[in-house]
């Protein structure tokens, strides 16, 4: 499993103060049918999030990092957008802030295919998670991209066009 370097302000925004607990399980990941009522919820490894997944915390079991999905249709803080590829910044990693801010830079594109809407900052945001240290090191250089509201208050349903 990758391992992934939260940004600090994907911490702040979720609450989060430490790893949590709980019950080794996660589900199969499915695309969200919101029409439906279909909606895969429950644990989900960020290695299997698929865009258009709605969220809202970060958790970590055995060192493997999970996304608790929500029916985009309950209040949620993130839905997932896709994936920022970061491997031109070389094979040495190259520093989180570094990371970060090209992250953030390259998830745009990814918000604006998924919203269907040019990025402005005023009303929805961009949050990442980018690869750690060791995962950087083993290969891994896919920042995660996700959609959220630019004031930080909860999505109320599914942001995607």
């Amino acid at each position: 499993m990758k391992l992934f370097q939260l940004s600090a302000c994907f911490l702040l925004l979720a609450g989060l103060s430490g790893c949590g607990g709980g019950n080794d399980t996660s589900v199969s990941p499915q695309p969200p049918d919101n029409a439906g009522g279909n909606v895969i919820t429950g644990l989900v490894s960020l290695d299997d999030l698929q865009p258009g997944m709605c969220a809202d915390i970060v958790d970590e079991i055995h060192g493997i990092e999970y996304l608790t999905v929500k029916d985009c249709t309950e209040a949620h803080h993130y839905e997932f957008a896709g994936t920022a590829a970061l491997d031109d910044l070389g094979e040495d990693y190259p520093g989180g802030l570094y990371i970060e801010r090209a992250a953030y830079r390259r998830c745009r594109s990814a918000f604006e295919e998924h919203t269907g809407q040019a990025y402005n900052g005023r009303d929805l945001g961009i949050e990442v998670i980018t690869p750690s240290v060791s995962s950087w090191q083993a290969g891994d250089s896919t920042a995660l991209c996700f959609v959220v509201n630019a004031d930080r208050s909860p999505l109320m349903s599914a942001v995607k066009s």
